[in-house]
C-alpha cells in the first residue's frame, strides 16, 4: 500500500470544491474503488456500463498521462484524475 495525494476537480467529485486528498491504495484500480467507496466521487462519473473508465477521464501519476489501472502507486506518488476539455 502506498499513501498518495489526489487531486479532483469539482466537476468530478461530490463536492462543490476541488479535492485535494490523501488516499492509501496499491494502485490506481484500488484508489479509484476507494474514492467511489468513501463518497467521494459517484461510480458514474469515474466508469462507463462496462466497467473501463470513462474516454473523458485523464490519469496522470506524477504527471504522467496513464491508461493501466493496474499501474503500482508508492509513497508520495501525486494521482490527478482530469476531464478533457474540448472547445470550438
Amino acid at each position: 500500500m502506498a499513501i498518495v495525494e489526489v487531486f479532483i476537480p469539482s466537476v468530478i467529485s461530490n463536492s462543490k470544491e476541488k479535492a485535494r486528498i490523501k488516499v492509501d491504495a496499491k494502485d490506481v484500480k484500488e484508489l479509484l474503488f476507494l474514492l467511489e467507496k468513501d463518497g467521494i466521487v459517484e461510480r458514474n462519473r469515474l466508469f462507463d456500463d462496462s466497467g473501463k473508465i470513462k474516454k473523458f477521464l485523464n490519469l496522470y501519476v506524477n504527471g504522467k498521462r496513464q491508461n493501466d489501472l493496474e499501474i503500482q502507486l508508492n509513497d508520495g506518488d501525486e494521482v490527478s484524475i482530469l476531464p478533457s476539455v474540448a472547445g470550438g
